[in-house]
């Protein structure tokens, strides 16, 4: 049996392995706090990315679908108890005439919100704004008094509101007629109402104006982040 006696750890040691059990604590926590940051970022970034993805969607999907009128290729032969209009770049909110413009299924302003009235000065932001209008490609039936819909075919259409179904379902020969909803849509930059940055502000957002069931426009946020709008022709 050995006669040394065990000893313990000096002062000098102790401090030594204490400073370094610190550093080793410091250096995990800013590795931790560093990832995490990176974690949020990258969620941050992932969520700009869909709601970009989801934002062109909208958009290829109406730009496609405008001009598609169930059939109905010549809008000379379109009348009916809503009678379509000509275009005039407006988009009133007091009446349904910003729907009743067929004959600009397709339509863009440059950098600019004068003339819309839907769309108040105060809310636009920056960028183009894109118009398009189209019929929904399923039947339905007329059942919104106020709503505009189309029933046409090859050979003709009758635009009215769902208040005069009756006579447009009388008064439209031929066969294979079908009545679908109407859509116009204008896409624009606002300020979004449902996200708040940390600093109080609101980020950007693309919006659009929808024909809504009682005939006039109605506002609705599409995508957050989104921070302009520009269309090339």
């Amino acid at each position: 049996m050995s006669g040394r006696r065990q000893a313990g750890l000096g002062l000098v040691e102790l401090l030594i392995s204490s400073s370094i059990g610190l550093l080793l604590v410091v250096a995990a926590a800013r590795l931790y706090v560093t990832s995490t940051v990176n974690r949020q970022i990258q969620s941050e970034l992932e969520g700009l990315q869909q709601n970009a993805r989801h934002a062109l969607g909208q958009l290829v999907r109406d730009t496609k679908r405008s001009g598609y009128f169930g059939g109905l290729i010549d809008l000379s032969r379109l009348s009916g108890s809503e009678a379509p209009l000509p275009p005039d770049g407006s988009c009133s909110t007091t009446n349904n005439s910003w729907g009743r413009m067929l004959q600009r299924p397709l339509y863009g302003i440059d950098d600019r919100s004068e003339g819309y009235d839907c769309i108040p000065g105060k809310e636009y932001l920056r960028g183009d704004i894109l118009a398009v209008r189209y019929v929904d490609p399923l039947p339905v039936a007329a059942t919104d008094p106020q709503r505009l819909y189309l029933k046409s075919n090859a050979t003709g259409g009758r635009l009215f509101a769902g208040r005069d179904r009756a006579h447009a379902a009388n008064s439209l020969e031929g066969a294979n007629a079908a009545t679908r909803a109407v859509v116009a849509r204008a896409y624009y930059i606002r300020q979004s109402s449902s996200v708040t940055c940390p600093d109080g502000s609101r980020p950007p957002s693309l919006y659009r104006e929808y024909l809504g069931s009682k005939g006039l426009p109605v506002s609705e946020e599409i995508a957050a982040g989104i921070e302009h709008l520009q269309v090339q022709y």
